[in-house]
């Protein structure tokens, strides 16, 4: 059990897990694919009327992320290191999500509106500006959530070893870590399109599960007896 001084941290991180489940699952479940060609990402980004809601979403799902790692290493009695290394590599894939997934709600939302509103002269600027900042933005997401995939495959190592944790949430942590891996690489450079995007929100639910499996393990937490 952890010391009365870590349990509400811990709790609170359990909390906050639930909480990132449910924006993720809300964020990643109305977001549209993006279409590999340019006019129908453009003409769809303008056009997506919860456009800003889904992002404002997602981009506070990445702030909810840091207090529910944290819950998570207070949690281990002794912190080895998978889990320093995956408490870094959530907050630095936190901190890079949110600066990414900012720039669709401003940046490509402000693009997109101007080349279906613009002239010809300002389309072409459109184009150009969203062909070049798009890879950049696309290797940030991918760079991110590697970065907190990788962690999840950490933390179930570390669980593997804490009786704490169930060995089967440690299994599906490292389980989800690798296939959610996969599913990024296989829906970002391999898969395009509606294709890609359905590959990637399927490779998400074992994360899924996994994040809610761990909240409520952290809920249910209780500080150790003072003697």
């Amino acid at each position: 059990m952890p010391s009365s001084r870590n349990a509400a941290l811990v709790r609170i991180g359990g909390w906050f897990a639930l909480i990132v489940a449910a924006m993720q699952v809300a964020g990643n479940g109305l977001h549209p694919p993006i279409p590999a060609d340019t006019d129908a990402a453009l003409t769809l980004i303008a056009g997506t009327g919860r456009w800003p809601v889904i992002h404002v979403i997602i981009t506070v799902s990445y702030f909810a992320f840091i207090p529910f790692v944290l819950g998570v290493a207070a949690s281990f009695p002794a912190p080895g290191w998978p889990v320093r290394i995956g408490t870094v590599f959530v907050i630095a894939g936190a901190a890079i999500g949110a600066v990414q997934i900012l720039t669709h709600l401003t940046l490509f939302r402000f693009v997109a509106e101007v080349y279906v509103s613009g002239e010809a002269a300002l389309r072409s600027e459109a184009v150009l500006l969203y062909e070049t900042f798009w890879p950049y933005s696309t290797g940030l997401e991918v760079a991110h959530l590697v970065l907190i995939f990788v962690a999840v495959g950490l933390f179930g190592v570390a669980m593997l070893r804490t009786p704490r944790y169930r060995r089967w949430i440690a299994l599906l942590g490292l389980f989800a870590g690798g296939v959610a891996t996969a599913g990024v690489l296989v829906g970002k450079f391999v898969v395009h399109g509606a294709t890609g995007g359905l590959i990637f929100g399927l490779s998400l639910l074992p994360l899924i599960v996994w994040i809610v499996a761990v909240g409520i393990v952290l809920i249910r937490a209780r500080p150790a007896p003072a003697f």
